[in-house]
């Protein structure tokens, strides 16, 4: 049996490893704590394309390193031409909206739609804050938008 003096050190020594181990799994969680969102996304992805990629594999005769490469392949380009698309179309937007920026304090907002005093509960008030905002003119609506865009931004 043992003595109290080797069962105290045991402890010591067991009570430090948990410590030790879990100062580790603390810290690891810790660094990967930023890549969590892109991890679960990463999961999400292969749950949803598994019977897929189980498709390619035995269209490849059980091969699984074509398989891969074939998914991978085809996930990057559902990624990837959507985001070129879209950068194209920004691009070439990019004059219209300069306009558009330039021609903004001109702009003026029409008066009310009749429809809009019969919304119910709110539709004087939402009639007098239009007009409001119609008469007032859009260098004013740009001074009273302006702090509440810059806390979206």
């Amino acid at each position: 049996m043992a003595s109290a003096t080797e069962r105290r050190a045991d402890l010591a020594r067991t009570t430090l490893s948990v410590l030790f181990i879990g100062g580790l799994l603390a810290g690891s969680l810790w660094v990967l704590s930023p890549f969590l969102a892109a991890f679960i996304w990463a999961i999400m992805i292969v749950v949803a394309t598994w019977p897929l990629m189980l498709r390619v594999e035995r269209a490849f005769g059980g091969r699984r390193g074509p398989a891969v490469a074939v998914m991978s392949l085809g996930l990057l380009a559902i990624l990837v031409v959507p985001l070129v698309v879209a950068i194209d179309a920004v691009i070439g937007q990019a004059d219209a909206f300069v306009a558009l920026l330039e021609r903004l304090p001109s702009l003026t907002l029409p008066a009310a739609p009749a429809w809009l005093d019969k919304v119910p509960f709110a539709g004087d008030r939402l009639q007098a804050t239009w007009n409001q905002f119609a008469g007032a003119g859009m260098a004013d609506l740009m001074t009273q938008v302006q702090p509440h865009a810059r806390k979206v931004a």
